[in-house]
């Protein structure tokens, strides 16, 4: 029996891929400049490790940059300098869950990652597995997306990873082991005014790009 689609719903999901497709040719002509790119993302770093959300986090839980992403590379090497404990996301396989992973602060990052589903850098099954019944403390989010709004919306790519992931997270656990922070982590030009969002879309607290870190109302 094929399940009815709410018209609302259905209005949101299109909205939402509609959106997708013109960030993503925002973003080729704006990546296509490597210049104002790389400019920007050294900008959006430097914020981001003067302020108090890092110098605070003892973990941070971080994306590898991927196709026009934003570089994070920065952001993980700094922070295993510093004596973070940065985590990676891997996905399941065949599944529609990621789980995170602590790198080893001793080994090199380049042998403890491989090119995992959809040809991103995931980190290797040998590492840690974060458990989320046991969610550290001091934790903090950088969350990858299309767009991002003022008010803590987030555009992804569609998978729901993020989403899924955060949801769990929540559930499991009490206040003191929720994160301190979800910075969603893009270039100026993916802050837009206005987001559709859907009930179950998680908002982010915080937006980092080369124009600064801000909190969302």
């Amino acid at each position: 029996m094929q399940r009815k689609t709410n018209p609302e719903t259905e209005a949101l999901l299109c909205e939402k891929n509609d959106l997708r497709e013109e960030m993503r040719r925002k973003l080729k002509e704006f990546t296509a400049n490597s210049f104002k790119r790389d400019m920007e993302a050294r900008q959006a770093c430097e914020f981001f490790l003067d302020s108090t959300l890092y110098e605070e986090a003892r973990n941070i839980f971080i994306f590898m940059s991927f196709g026009r992403e934003i570089d994070t590379s920065r952001l993980i090497l700094q922070g295993l300098r510093d004596n973070k404990k940065i985590a990676l996301p891997r996905t399941v396989p065949g599944t529609k869950q990621m789980d995170f992973y602590f790198l080893d602060p001793i080994k090199r990052l380049a042998d403890q990652v491989e090119e995992g589903a959809f040809g991103i850098t995931e980190p290797l099954t040998s590492l840690m597995k974060v458990e989320l019944d046991k969610f550290p403390v001091r934790t903090i989010f950088i969350i990858p997306g299309l767009a991002f709004s003022p008010d803590g919306g987030r555009v992804g790519k569609g998978g729901g990873y993020y989403d899924r992931y955060l949801s769990l997270l929540y559930s499991r656990n009490e206040a003191i082991r929720l994160p301190s922070a979800l910075v969603g982590f893009g270039y100026s030009i993916q802050v837009l005014d206005r987001l559709p969002v859907c009930k179950h879309d998680i908002p982010i607290t915080h937006i980092l790009t080369g124009n600064g870190l801000v909190e969302c109302s």
